[in-house]
């Protein structure tokens, strides 16, 4: 293609950006160096020139040496908003998102998700829930949840600790639970001991794990007990008064139950972060063995037919495309993992929240587990 020697562009008179190619149509050495206006530019760049006022917009005439040749003007280009006042836009976008963002993540904190899971030789009716973090601003959804969990008739409830929110001492929000129709078992989760309850400690206890023998032959959580962060009292006081409303709390004990003609065995594994996980010896049958303990990474391969856990409250706030890479296994937040050389274990997304004001969820509704044959 051949340009004509005398390229005719009309300019607006304010900064423009300028294409430079060869005049002859061959493409210009991008070494190659031109002069348009005293201003230096290499061939086929853009060029931003301010035409004075008084110049007709008519535009710039005529041909401009090169090393080697000529160039031409080829078109002129309109000059990019500044990168500040992207930024600017940027900001606004992102704060009109934020109330509709706390809007979603609050309704999802405040629904259920119930899951049913399918387990071959298991008596029927089974309901799993945890992480209840008793407060008034939940128990309008805990009454929900109830609700819920009466309707189903189930044969029985269990309950992965983590009841309380704060250091509360008054445990009378926990005569809620006396309104389940049905026997309720137990165990205490790490707040119910005050063990690992701000992200600081919670960091302490996950590195001092590291200490812990997880072996189900010789299982030794004794290294979490280090620092004396647990408060044993608090935990025993907790214990009292959900007994007193029909919670029975299993510490490092079992309880065996007929239901519809099979036997269930529910072993209750104490707080592994307050170092009180010590299982105990279960008889050997055709029951079958659910295994509970609050924190899933302190469970261990144990003989039994599902181990339930809750702690997680399945990461709280999960980015899209994160739930997936938590169900192939990479970060185990919450869901079934089945694994051939090991205990299947179910770790629930809970119900309530901690270290929070309000109750918000993103991607992790709370849920109610039932656990059927």
């Amino acid at each position: 293609m051949f340009l004509p020697k005398q390229p005719h562009i009309h300019s607006t008179g304010n900064n423009q950006g300028v294409i430079i190619e060869s005049i002859s149509g061959e493409k210009c050495d991008p070494r190659d160096i031109c002069q348009i206006r005293g201003k230096t530019s290499r061939a086929g760049s853009i060029v931003h020139h301010h035409l004075p006022a008084h110049e007709p917009a008519a535009g710039i005439r005529g041909n401009f040496k090169h090393q080697g040749g000529y160039c031409s003007i080829l078109s002129m280009v309109p000059k990019l908003p500044s990168l500040r006042f992207n930024r600017y836009f940027a900001v606004i976008i992102i704060l009109a998102c934020i109330p509709v963002s706390v809007g979603v993540m609050y309704e999802q904190g405040s629904s259920t998700e119930i899951t049913v899971l399918t387990m071959p030789g298991a008596p029927h009716g089974i309901v799993f829930i945890a992480d209840p973090h008793l407060r008034d601003a939940n128990m309008d959804h805990i009454h929900e949840v109830i609700a819920t969990i009466n309707a189903m008739h189930p044969s029985v409830v269990l309950i992965a600790g983590d009841f309380v929110y704060g250091d509360e001492d008054d445990f009378s929000l926990q005569v809620v639970w006396s309104d389940i129709d049905a026997p309720v078992y137990a165990v205490l989760g790490n707040h119910d001991y005050k063990s690992g309850d701000s992200a600081t400690s919670a960091i302490e206890r996950n590195i001092a794990l590291r200490g812990a023998d997880l072996d189900p032959d010789h299982y030794d959580l004794s290294c979490m007990k280090g620092d004396n962060s647990a408060d044993y009292t608090y935990a025993d006081n907790l214990t009292a008064a959900l007994e007193q409303d029909g919670v029975h709390v299993l510490r490092n004990e079992y309880v065996e139950m007929e239901i519809d003609g099979k036997t269930l065995c529910i072993v209750g594994v104490d707080d592994g972060w307050a170092g009180m996980a010590d299982p105990p010896e279960i008889p050997k049958g055709d029951d079958f063995v659910i295994y509970m303990i609050h924190e899933p990474e302190c469970r261990a391969d144990w003989d039994a037919d599902l181990i339930l856990a809750g702690h997680t409250h399945g990461g709280q706030f999960i980015p899209p495309g994160l739930d997936s890479i938590a169900s192939d296994g990479l970060i185990q937040l919450s869901g079934m993992i089945d694994e051939d050389t090991h205990t299947k274990t179910y770790i629930t997304r809970g119900l309530g929240t901690s270290n929070l004001e309000f109750e918000l969820r993103l991607f992790a509704t709370p849920e109610i587990v039932v656990i059927n044959p």
